[in-house]
């Protein structure tokens, strides 16, 4: 089985501008298994992408790019749910974080939610790859 975990569709703001359905037929027509759908602090393509994957022969995971705060800096992590909680927890997430001043999430805030979900920090701008460039442990 091979699947992209951290894909983002237009509903990603300045990262994307796919469509959904087109993202799904070209994961379909490269034989992709399984598909992660991982917006910014939003999960407004949810139903969309669930039923064009279901066409598609392609399982849908369900996640989101939340904004995280930690020590006053803002950094993404990729949250992906494991199961049906998993996925009621994004959407609670994806509320907090939108109706939050700050437009984010603390790190306290997301330890409630560790139990549905899978939680990475791999990306250009998250909080490892920061400390890795600034020489930091």
């Amino acid at each position: 089985m091979f699947g992209h975990l951290q894909v983002k569709s237009a509903y990603s703001f300045q990262s994307s501008t796919i469509l959904i359905k087109d993202l799904v037929a070209l994961a379909a027509s490269k034989q992709i298994d399984a598909l992660a759908l991982c917006d910014q602090d939003n999960m407004f393509g949810a139903f969309e992408f669930y039923e064009a994957c279901q066409s598609a022969g392609i399982k849908p995971i369900f996640g989101v790019e939340a904004t995280v705060k930690i020590e006053d800096e803002k950094y993404p992590f990729t949250l992906l749910a494991q199961d049906d909680v998993g996925y009621f927890d994004l959407v609670r997430i994806v509320s907090d974080i939108n109706t939050n001043e700050d437009r984010c999430l603390t790190m306290e805030g997301l330890a409630v939610y560790k139990e549905h979900l899978f939680i990475i920090s791999a990306s250009r701008e998250g909080i490892i790859q920061r400390l890795i460039e600034k020489e930091m442990e």
